[in-house]
């Protein structure tokens, strides 16, 4: 099912765990947001972005060990790359083009959000991207190097 101009459910609940991860129809219209609202802005500026991870079900969230807070089993964030520096193989490329990606965001993308994480463990490089929370700390951007998050 079609969410936006290039993103699909399919992207947005697909997970390597072979664990079921069927979203209930509120979970569903959330990932119509995050692909409207959130993703698509991203891809309109930068191109094809490759998902790591949308919508978890609690079963999935925990095989992965997801904090169980996290807005992935609500519909409500993905983690994304842009889809040309998958097979790239300089780690100060991805960094380099990820973190123009984060600070566009933050910048000048005016996409309202509850948190934008630029995530960089080992060789893997991504963005966190979340809608905006109810009674929460909104456009909250981080980062997280694999041990600590940090205010950006």
């Amino acid at each position: 099912m079609r969410l936006s101009s290039n993103f699909t459910l399919e992207e947005l609940i697909a997970t390597n765990t072979h664990i079921d991860n069927k979203p209930s129809n509120i979970q569903m219209s959330k990932l119509l947001y995050v692909a409207t609202y959130l993703l698509q802005p991203i891809a309109n500026k930068f191109g094809k972005i490759k998902i790591f991870s949308g919508y978890r079900s609690i079963e999935v969230n925990t095989f992965v060990k997801g904090a169980s807070s996290s807005q992935h089993l609500e519909g409500e964030a993905v983690d994304f790359t842009l889809l040309d520096l998958v097979l790239s193989t300089s780690l100060e490329v991805k960094k380099q083009r990820m973190l123009e990606v984060f600070n566009w965001i933050l910048l000048n993308s005016n996409i309202k959000f509850g948190q934008c994480i630029l995530e960089m463990v080992g060789e893997k490089i991504w963005i966190h991207i979340s809608l905006p929370r109810i009674n929460k700390v909104n456009q909250q951007a981080l980062t997280y190097d694999g041990v600590e998050y940090k205010a950006y």
